[in-house]
């Protein structure tokens, strides 16, 4: 397995912009974002769909712009009602992304609803299993270094993927699936915050998000960010086009493989948060424990809990620049050192170094 992963490129173990930004794309391609396009050009019509598509892809550049041009909104996210708020919402993704199986089990008709739960059960082991032991897939360090090399090989299977999809749907000569400006009128204020709100939302979520936050220190400019934002539009668009269409039966069963990919690089990305969160050990537990619980919230319809509870991310937002001012003016305490050390599988280094240099540094 070591030289299966050498094998790609000499760089592979390097934190190169292309690495990172790679990593950015996959651990971003949730699982059940194809079909929540679908569903929102049928639900709330193209103009709220375009509102949530370009946000979207957005957010990457606002988080980006955001924890490069003002590093020290690091320090915000450690504090500890951050902490808790980026710890509850790395939880919910897990569970987002195993219930996307239930989800795209209905949604694509590939399986039944029973299969779908041991399918995300099995993908959320699996990724718990190389992020702690990384030697199963190759690696030599767990937690954030295996989830951004294995993210490499999953970005290109999904992405793969959904191209396969695109084109044997384009060869069958499917039926435009209707679809309105608008289906609903924009006639009172819930109407209104239903299209639009979408895009403040999405350009403030990725500030709550751990797995962003855990890979910012190796980001020191914007270009993998530019570069992340431009595979994951490549994506999104080709999404678009299966969102327009009605799919095969062949292109649904490459969608949900591909699907598959992307929600194991999204969940190993989460649970190499909970490290950084929690501390290593705490880490592992708590990714075992979130696993479990899911079994009890996997019937709960997660999208429509997802727009209630994440449309507070701008509150939250403004409330972290209001912190992040009050403690450049002393007002606040700045995290100590000991807690602002990323507590994961790699130190905060300065700059891209090789990893067996990162590997020599690292303490556990």
């Amino acid at each position: 397995m070591n030289k299966f992963f050498s094998s790609f490129a000499p760089s592979l173990f390097r934190f190169t912009d292309r690495n990172m930004a790679l990593s950015i794309a996959a651990s971003y391609t949730w699982a059940a974002a194809i079909l929540v396009g679908m569903s929102m050009i049928k639900a709330n019509g193209l103009i709220p769909y375009l509102v949530w598509f370009f946000s979207n892809g957005l957010a990457i550049i606002a988080f980006g712009y955001g924890a490069t041009r003002w590093p020290k909104l690091y320090d915000v996210i450690r504090l500890p009602l951050f902490r808790f708020i980026i710890l509850a919402v790395t939880t919910f993704t897990i569970w987002f992304n195993m219930s996307g199986f239930l989800f795209i089990s209905g949604g694509l008709k590939i399986v039944s609803t029973n299969w779908g739960m041991v399918i995300a059960i099995v993908a959320a082991l699996i990724t718990w299993s190389y992020i702690v032991w990384p030697r199963l897939v190759g690696g030599k360090v767990g937690g954030i270094h295996v989830s951004i090399v294995t993210d490499r090989l999953q970005w290109m299977l999904v992405l793969g993927g959904v191209v396969v999809a695109v084109v044997i749907t384009l060869a069958s000569k499917p039926q435009l699936i209707p679809f309105q400006l608008f289906t609903h009128p924009l006639n009172s204020i819930s109407a209104w915050y239903n299209a639009f709100w979408a895009c403040p939302l999405l350009l403030t979520a990725l500030f709550m998000d751990g797995m962003f936050w855990q890979r910012a220190p190796y980001i020191k400019t914007m270009k993998p960010y530019w570069q992340g934002y431009g595979m994951f539009m490549l994506y999104l668009s080709l999404a678009a086009v299966l969102a327009l269409f009605q799919i095969p039966d062949t292109a649904r069963w490459v969608l949900y493989i591909c699907i598959f990919f992307a929600a194991m690089s999204t969940i190993d990305s989460c649970m190499a948060a909970y490290w950084h969160q929690l501390t290593k050990k705490t880490g592992i537990v708590a990714g075992l424990v979130c696993i479990a619980l899911w079994i009890f919230v996997s019937r709960t319809p997660l999208l429509d809990l997802w727009w209630k509870l994440f449309s507070w991310f701008p509150l939250f937002f403004v409330i972290m620049i209001i912190a992040y001012k009050l403690m450049q003016a002393g007002i606040i305490k700045r995290p100590s050192e000991a807690v602002l050390r990323a507590a994961d599988a790699l130190p905060v280094l300065g700059d891209r170094k090789p990893f067996s240099e990162a590997l020599r540094t690292w303490k556990d």
